[in-house]
């Protein structure tokens, strides 16, 4: 902890060092970054009421991520849970994406591809292949996107080409046995008409070893992908967007401390297709979009033991029309389809998900003012079916939710945004939580609640950005009070569903990047200082029960502190070194090292990670990199103890 805290003082009081400038004029200052995830529409991050975190194609680049699961690690503070290098997802103000194979619906934290559903709230199954930036929006995203939207949403931007040819070939071998081959290109045809985009990647790596210096058997794995983009631009403000995604996972499964599997291993396959057709407002009085996608999520354990496809598909579509001298309108209509279907020894009922949606989100100018207010219905339809194994008794059931939000943004100074929110996000029950009933082929016997209730949040927020002479910064509060959650009752054989308190959360964020050059006997030093936390002054449950059988009425898996914090030094034109941290408090959580389990409290953890690159020629790059420098020993999940100490070594060629 006292490292972490050192790292972090250096890196403010860098930035508060070099910050003591005139305040920036608007050419001389930083340009506002245009984002498109917060509403739907592209617009600059000042002028939108929530928070939104970038990570960049280069950030992405220098991260060491094999997955997308890697870069949100590096860079997004909060809780990981990551079951070692099998599988993970992901936390944003205190809820998560939902892990587990199947449908996303049970996500609290949604995960889209080009502003559409990603169709997996496994994170660690998306490549980080022709991935142009990352948008994370903090807070509930549902009159936008509808459910699993509580947390926030998180926005993978596939590559749009654009220029002349060029791309990048690279090569990397490590420790624990690990090499990986990549390469993209990119381009143009003149005057941008046609972009495409492509990359590809092949990765092996063997079993890892942990901080401790324990081998873990059996958590080798094999991954390989492929993702291209067309953009078509019909003219500057009309443009059609098509990218395609596959990718393919072989791991070992190595199970817990306690029950270790020497042979068990999962194979996964993410295929997606997907289109946009955007032509914007502009000076116009209308813009509209069309957007569509297909994913296919499957998941083999043990040979094909089990096997789970997720089938998911959608249409939307909307206008932006302008309603006034001030204001401009954004009406939408959505429809989503979802189906899992389960083979051979099944873990649970096939289901189908039928959700129709309508939104509207006005937003109103009034001088230094911008004001926005917006709702949403959803119309599900949820099926249980005939489920090979299993004793099904099938049903149907139809559920609706109403989403609301309103915010505002204040341009105070040329340096200075403020911003305010309040809004609501929810997760719709799964069709086996609301209806039917089905037996497992061990005797256990789930029953569907159709009382049952959507959980929900509304979470209300305060902050300021601040825009000095190359630096930016945001510090954000907000209160949280979900209710409703839904859980698993009863004891065997028979088990339900039912509705309890939620959990009431108040945390400050804060964000700080900036740039710093400076010259020294003719050489060029820039450092790139950036630090991302998030600290809760209140975490509760309020269910009484569920306090009581805990002992402790303070979340699962929610630290008080979570830090992501780097610099990076360029030395001339040849050198650059990066240095990161994550840090992550202590959690409460649930031990299932003993039986019946436990609730306990698991040490936080800091890990250290450094990149030194040295470019030799124009194009060419070689760098060294080296994960969990000080080889920290440390869980996300308990028992599922993560890899220590790694080595990589690496080659690029930019054309």
């Amino acid at each position: 902890m006292r490292v972490v805290a050192m790292l972090l003082a250096f890196l403010i009081s860098t930035s508060t060092a070099w910050a003591e400038v005139p305040v920036p004029t608007a050419s001389a200052g930083v340009m506002p970054e245009i984002v498109v995830t917060a509403t739907s529409t592209p617009m600059p991050d000042r002028e939108v009421p929530v928070q939104v975190q970038i990570i960049s194609s280069e950030d992405i680049r220098k991260s060491d991520a094999k997955d997308i699961s890697d870069v949100l690690a590096k860079y997004v503070p909060g809780h990981f849970h990551k079951y070692g290098q099998d599988y993970s997802s992901v936390g944003i103000r205190g809820f998560r994406s939902n892990s587990m194979v199947g449908t996303d619906l049970k996500s609290r934290t949604l995960i889209l591809v080009d502003g559409m559903r990603a169709g997996t709230g496994r994170v660690s199954s998306l490549p980080v292949d022709n991935v142009d930036r990352i948008e994370v929006v903090r807070g509930p995203g549902s009159v936008i996107y509808g459910g699993s939207a509580m947390g926030g949403v998180i926005n993978i931007i596939t590559r749009r080409g654009k220029g002349g040819l060029s791309g990048n070939v690279g090569a990397e071998v490590g420790t624990f046995g690990q090499y990986r081959l990549a390469a993209s290109v990119s381009g143009a045809t003149d005057g941008d008409t046609l972009g495409y985009a492509a990359a590809a990647h092949g990765e092996r790596q063997g079993s890892y070893t942990t901080g401790g210096g324990d081998e873990i058997e059996n958590s080798q794995l094999t991954d390989r992908g492929v993702a291209a983009s067309l953009t078509y631009r019909q003219a500057e403000d009309r443009r059609l967007h098509m990218a395609a995604i596959w990718n393919y996972a072989d791991k070992g499964s190595p199970g817990s401390g306690r029950y270790p599997s020497a042979t068990d291993n999962s194979e996964t396959e993410y295929q997606r297709l997907a289109f946009d057709w955007t032509t914007d407002r502009g000076q116009a009085r209308t813009g509209w979009y069309a957007r569509g996608y297909a994913v296919r999520s499957g998941y083999v354990w043990n040979e094909h033991d089990t096997e789970i496809d997720t089938i998911s598909g959608g249409l939307r579509s909307g206008v932006d029309i302008t309603t006034g001298e001030f204001g401009s309108l954004l009406v939408g209509i959505e429809y989503d389809r979802i189906e899992e279907k389960q083979r051979e020894s099944v873990w649970g009922p096939n289901t189908r998900y039928d959700n129709y949606a309508l939104l509207a989100e006005q937003r109103i100018t009034a001088g230094d003012f911008i004001f926005y207010l917006g709702g949403r219905l959803d119309d599900y339809n949820m099926k249980m079916k005939e489920t090979p194994s299993l004793t099904v008794s099938e049903d149907s059931r139809k559920f609706s939710h109403i989403s609301w939000r309103g915010g505002a943004v204040y341009d105070a100074a040329e340096w200075l945004g403020l911003r305010a929110a309040v809004g609501t996000g929810f997760r719709a029950p799964s069709a086996e939580e609301l209806a039917g009933s089905y037996t497992t082929t061990w005797g256990a016997t789930y029953s569907g609640n159709p009382d049952l209730k959507a959980e929900t949040a509304i979470t209300g927020e305060v902050g300021a950005d601040f825009y000095l002479a190359d630096v930016t910064a945001g510090l954000t509060l907000f209160h949280t009070r979900s209710k409703d959650t839904i859980t698993s009752t009863g004891t065997f054989p028979n088990y339900t569903y039912e509705n309890i308190e939620g959990v009431d959360l108040t945390a400050l964020e804060g964000n700080i990047r900036s740039v710093h050059e400076t010259d020294y006997k003719g050489v060029r030093i820039a450092f790139r200082p950036y630090l991302n936390g998030i600290y809760y002054l209140d975490r509760k449950n309020r269910d009484d029960a569920l306090n009581n059988a805990r002992g402790t009425d303070i979340p699962l898996y929610i630290s008080r502190l979570s830090v992501t914090a780097g610099l990076t030094t360029e030395l001339g034109e040849r050198f650059v070194h990066d240095l990161n941290v994550v840090y992550v408090g202590d959690q409460k959580v649930q031990s299932f090292k003993t039986t019946p389990s436990e609730y306990k409290t698991m040490a936080g953890y800091a890990v250290f990670g450094t990149r030194l690159t040295f470019k030799p020629a124009a194009g060419l790059s070689t760098y060294v990199d080296v994960q969990n420098l000080l080889d920290t020993k440390y869980d996300c999940v308990d028992d599922y103890t993560m890899p220590g100490r790694s080595l990589k070594l690496g080659v690029n060629y930019d054309f």
